[in-house]
Formats: structure tokens, C-alpha cells, sequence
């Protein structure tokens, strides 16, 4: 067996839920605003604006392996003190728990006896207690862990994170730059309170959204785009220009403090294998310990992938990734005679999975998190994929990539068997074999097309950058309605044309409204009634003739087949007779006021506002959960 040597650290395990104690406030005092740190960022003008959608690279950001002395010291580094000077990126007396605890995880092999993490690399073990040798080779930005669907949403909340991914970086005795097998994630939550399901800082993610978008604004005036750009190396290190790279520090000093950093993952190797990590979160006395993994038995709080064991992946971990008592994993993927069963059946008596569909289910961020599967798996997907040569033909499992949304640069796919990064650089081993490489996942594409779709609909929407939207109630006004208007006029000096009746109960969505003279107030209708199709934008209300009530916008993906669909019962299209259901375009929408959700993927919803292309669908409607967007 050839000796290897390899980094595998969960990304799962960043999306830890806020541990039971109150979250720091981030006060506004500490988070100056980013142009103000660096001269390097400018205000944005109006041809900025108009492209404020965000794509992969824009939320993910992945520095190129450093091939110099100068470009390992252009790093950012783990001692570096945030913006306020209040802490260190990763904080000294954390930095020092990480490290010890480190040496101490153990798990146990199939022979009974244990592996632990081993720090004797020679030309790293006198430097690798020091957090200067410690570089940011990443930093992913997620709006909504540990998912942004609605049922994962209602079940564990809404996480906004920031995760750093560091790994340490030597120079050797000529001169030659090392990337070690070894790596930290450091997760910096933005909740409000010990709540849970968890609350988002809203406020203060907006901040950071903003921010990024003056990432964005400052790359195109320099020419560079990173709108339709697959996810790799970041189009911004493209130039040789060190802005980029100091615009990046500023906004990580900037948005990191010791108050926010709530977990931590670690992964380390006892050279030359196995690879052994682990997680470990800030507890209620403000210090860190290890913590559970979800997937694993109670108690066990290590993973690990061997090569050389006859067991490769211990503790075998128990998913549900499938449904509440069914899961897959790729420890399934590395039996010795594999390759002869990919086509077979996982389950006997269910025709799918087979165990060809094992990655793309683990690569779906919409089926496989943090609390259903585990982090061997998480890593390891890609990698698999690739050794055993698996191409699936279908989508049925397939995570299906928003529209607008770019995917994975296929060049940085782990190629090698021994690499399962998932965002970070990959040393071969021997080190002879040449330098480090970048790598991508496409599990890590997947979750970052997931977080731009919910971004981009979330707070870059025109929606999202007003007031929460309502429901604008009709109420009997003693002639059987209330009116939508063109002016603020009575309806006696209104053109026929110029005013339209909503029955008492009818609605239409509204995400501003202003009280102005005579009992009037002006509005912006954002969702029009079916009954009065053409009353969008400004508009006016008798204000005692409506009631207001909130509204939630249910807006159509595209699923594989143009569109979404509503229907009269929770089942299947082929259940359904042609009557039951109706098919909404890719972004059309109706106004809801309640989502419920059922089994099998559905939500029962109540439809206040339909859509003019489904003016039948009212009142209770059903959905399939994941082809639609809830704002």
C-alpha cells in the first residue's frame, strides 16, 4: 500500500447549532465601516448596482497555493488582530485548547487499538504550536446553516457563518515552500440569542453582504468579472496587484472577533495515515471542548479514514440522509469489490438508490447536512466519484444548480485517490510527486450555489432591500369591497380604468405604505391580485378599507421541467389528474400566509394572492417543498 497523505476535515461540522448561551451582541462600534479600513475601497455608483446578484465566487473565496516566501507572507495569518484590535483571528487562548486537544484525540481501529493524531512531521513539529504558521487558504460565507430550505429552516433556524479555513505553511531548510496536512475550519456565528431553532442577525449579516458586494463592485472596476465564473481559485488573484488580497484582510478583520467565533473543526493525520478530525464548540463558560458528532453513537467524538485498516472508515457512521431511519454513506463505497455492485440496489426491496447514486446524494445540500451524515462522507464524495468512475445518467438525485448560478471548475475535482479536500490545497504525497494543489469539491459547489440562490433572493432582492411585504386585506367597506386606485381620489372623480374592487377577503401584497392626506395612503403592490392583474408598483388605498396582515412570497425554481408546481393534493404529478395541478414558470410566485410542513417533501400551504397563470389555486394548495424559494 502506498503511503499517503491527506487533509480531511467536515464541512458539516461547521454548521454547528449556537451553543446554549446567550450570543454576543456585535456592536455597530466594532465593525467600522469596510471603506473605512482601507483606502483600496471606493463608494459604489450606479452602474454597480445594477449587477448586484451574486454568483459562487462571490460568497466563496479561495486563495492560490503559495509557491514563494513573498506570497506566503502576503497571508493572512492566524495571530493578525481583528479591525477593533479587541482579539486575533483565531485567538491565542482557543488557538492553545485546539492544538492540546488535538493530541489527545483518539479513535479506535478495527484491531481494538487506537490511532491518534501525531504532530512528528520534521519540518513542521518546532513551528506548529506557533499561530504565525498557521495561513488562510479560504473563507466561505453561508447565509443559512446548517441549510436554507424551509423544513431544515423551521426544524434547527437559520445560522448566518463566516468559516475561515486555515492550514499551516513552512519553509524548509533550501528555501522551498511546505503545505502541511493539516488544517483548522474557525466558524464565526451571527445569531441573535440562545433561541433555537436559531435567529439570524439579520442586521449584521446585511452588513456583510454589503460589503461583499463592495468586493464585487471593486473587482469589475478593475475589469474583473466573477459573474458566470465556476467555482476555483478566486478571479481576483488573477492580477498581481496585492489590492485584492488586502481588500480580503480588511473584511475578515473587520467581521471576526473572539465573541463570535462559536465552533471550531480539526484534522490531522498520524503520519502516514489515518486521518483523524474532529469538532469542538464554545461551551456556556465561554471556553471549548469537544463536541458529539450527530451521526456517530453518543459519546463518540472522532472520525477517521484509514487506508490501511481493513475497516476504512471508523466509528461507520448512521445517516438518515434519506428519511428518518434510512441514510447512505461512501464507507458503502469503499468495500474491496465495489466496482461490480455500483449498479446494484443499497436497499433490496427499493429499486433506488443504487450504489452509483451515493455521491450525488451526499453532494446535495438539500438532502445531506450536518445532522444526517457524516463528515468522512462529506469529504470523500468527489474523490470516490473519481477512483470508481461514476458517471450517473439522471437527476434524481442530482442537486440541480439554481439558474444564474455557475458550478464547479471541473480542473480542480480531486483527481488524485488520496485527495479529499473539499476547499483548500492538497499536498501529494511524496512531496516529490510536486507541489500542492487547489481543490474544490463538488459537495462545496453545491452548498455554495445553494447559499448565492438563498442570498440573492434573500437580501439582494428588491424585496428584501424594503419592508417586510404584507398582506393588503379587503374589508366591506358597505358596497361589497375595497379599491385599488391610481390617484388619491374618490372614486367619482377616477376613469373606470382607474380603479379596480377587491372582494372582502381578497388580498394583494405590499411592501411599503405611506399615510398621506384624506384618509389615503400610497402603497407599492409587489403582488398584484389575479382580480386586478394590471395594479402593481404605486398605487393607492382607502387606509380604514384595508387591514394588514404578514405575507409570505412562495417563488418557483426550476426543477428540470421549467417550473413548479401547485397542487390540490400531496401527491405525485402521476397521482394527479390534470385538473389538480398547475404549473407555475421558473420565478413567478404566489403570496402565502401559512406554510406547513408535511412528509415526503411537501408543504401545505394557504394561498392568498394566486398566481394570474393558476387563478383556481387558492386558499389550501400543496407544494413539493424544495422546488420552491419562501421569502
Amino acid at each position: 500500500m502506498r503511503h499517503i497523505i491527506f487533509l480531511l476535515v467536515s464541512a458539516f461540522l461547521f454548521q454547528l447549532l449556537p451553543i446554549s448561551m446567550p450570543a454576543p451582541a456585535i456592536a455597530a462600534s466594532h465593525s467600522p465601516p469596510l471603506i473605512a479600513q482601507s483606502n483600496l475601497f471606493r463608494p459604489r455608483t450606479n452602474s454597480d448596482r445594477r449587477s448586484e446578484k451574486f454568483d459562487v465566487n462571490d460568497i466563496s473565496f479561495l486563495w492560490p497555493v503559495p509557491k514563494s516566501t513573498r506570497e506566503m507572507d502576503a497571508l493572512l495569518t492566524a495571530d493578525e488582530r481583528t479591525a477593533d484590535g479587541s482579539s486575533q483571528i483565531w485567538p491565542k487562548e482557543v488557538f492553545d485548547t485546539v492544538i492540546e486537544t488535538a493530541k489527545t484525540v483518539k479513535v479506535t481501529n478495527s484491531n481494538g487499538g487506537e490511532n491518534k493524531i501525531n504532530f512528528n512531521d520534521s519540518s513542521l513539529s518546532e513551528v506548529f504550536d506557533q499561530q504565525k504558521t498557521w495561513k488562510v487558504a479560504g473563507m466561505r460565507i453561508d447565509p443559512s446553516a446548517p441549510g436554507s430550505s424551509t423544513k431544515l429552516i423551521q426544524t434547527f433556524g437559520s445560522i448566518p457563518q463566516l468559516r475561515l479555513i486555515l492550514q499551516p505553511v513552512t519553509v524548509n531548510e533550501v528555501g522551498n515552500v511546505i503545505v502541511h496536512d493539516y488544517t483548522v475550519h474557525l466558524v464565526y456565528n451571527f445569531t441573535k440569542g440562545r433561541s433555537q431553532p436559531a435567529v439570524p442577525d439579520q442586521e449584521k449579516f446585511r452588513e456583510i453582504v454589503t460589503d461583499l458586494k463592495t468586493l464585487k463592485a471593486n473587482l469589475a472596476a478593475r475589469g474583473i468579472s466573477t459573474s458566470g465564473k465556476t467555482l476555483g481559485v478566486h478571479p481576483g488573484f488573477s492580477s498581481r496587484s496585492p489590492d485584492f488580497n488586502n481588500e480580503l484582510k480588511a473584511f475578515i478583520k473587520k467581521h471576526v472577533s473572539a465573541e463570535n467565533l462559536l465552533a471550531t473543526a480539526f484534522m490531522g493525520i498520524e503520519p502516514p495515515e489515518p486521518w483523524i478530525f474532529f469538532a469542538m464548540r464554545k461551551q456556556a463558560n465561554g471556553f471549548f471542548a469537544q463536541t458529539d458528532a450527530p451521526t456517530l453513537k453518543k459519546g463518540e467524538k472522532a472520525q477517521m479514514l484509514s487506508f490501511l485498516d481493513t475497516r476504512n472508515v471508523s466509528p461507520v457512521p448512521e445517516t438518515t440522509n434519506l428519511s428518518a431511519k434510512e441514510g447512505v454513506s461512501t464507507a458503502m463505497l469503499f468495500d474491496g469489490d465495489i466496482s461490480s455492485k455500483l449498479a446494484s440496489k443499497v436497499f433490496p426491496a427499493k429499486d433506488r438508490p443504487r450504489f452509483q447514486d451515493i455521491p450525488d446524494i451526499i453532494a446535495n445540500p438539500e438532502r445531506s447536512h450536518f445532522f444526517n451524515t457524516d463528515c468522512v462522507s462529506c469529504h470523500s464524495e468527489s474523490a470516490r466519484r473519481q477512483d470508481l468512475g461514476i458517471r450517473t445518467s439522471d437527476a434524481l438525485f442530482k442537486y440541480q444548480l439554481p439558474a444564474g448560478v455557475s458550478g464547479v471548475d471541473k480542473s480542480l475535482l480531486p483527481v488524485d485517490l488520496w485527495n479529499v479536500r473539499n476547499f483548500g490545497w492538497f499536498p501529494p504525497f511524496p512531496r516529490s510527486r510536486g507541489d500542492a494543489v487547489e481543490t474544490v469539491t463538488m459537495r462545496t459547489a453545491n452548498e455554495t450555489a445553494e447559499a448565492v440562490e438563498f442570498i440573492n433572493h434573500e437580501y439582494l432582492s428588491n424585496l428584501s432591500l424594503n419592508k417586510s411585504v404584507k398582506n393588503a386585506v379587503a374589508k366591506d367597506n358597505g358596497i361589497g369591497g375595497a379599491h385599488l386606485r391610481q390617484q388619491p381620489l374618490q372614486l367619482s372623480s377616477l376613469a373606470k380604468g382607474d380603479f379596480c374592487e377587491l372582494e372582502p377577503g381578497e388580498t394583494v401584497g405590499i411592501d411599503t405604505i405611506k399615510s398621506i392626506e384624506n384618509g389615503f395612503a400610497k402603497v407599492n403592490v409587489v403582488l398584484p391580485n389575479s382580480a386586478c392583474p394590471t395594479f402593481k408598483g404605486e398605487k393607492f388605498i382607502f387606509e380604514k378599507h384595508f387591514d394588514l396582515e404578514p405575507i409570505t412570497k412562495a417563488v418557483a425554481k426550476s426543477n428540470g421541467i421549467n417550473g413548479a408546481h401547485l397542487r390540490s393534493k400531496p401527491l405525485q404529478l402521476s397521482q394527479l389528474k390534470s385538473d389538480e395541478s398547475c404549473l407555475l414558470n421558473p420565478n413567478q410566485s404566489i403570496g402565502v400566509n401559512e406554510v406547513q410542513v408535511m412528509k415526503d417533501g411537501f408543504s401545505k400551504v394557504n394561498v392568498t394572492i394566486p398566481s394570474p397563470s393558476c387563478p383556481t389555486f387558492k386558499g389550501e394548495v400543496f407544494v413539493f417543498n424544495k422546488h420552491f424559494n419562501f421569502d
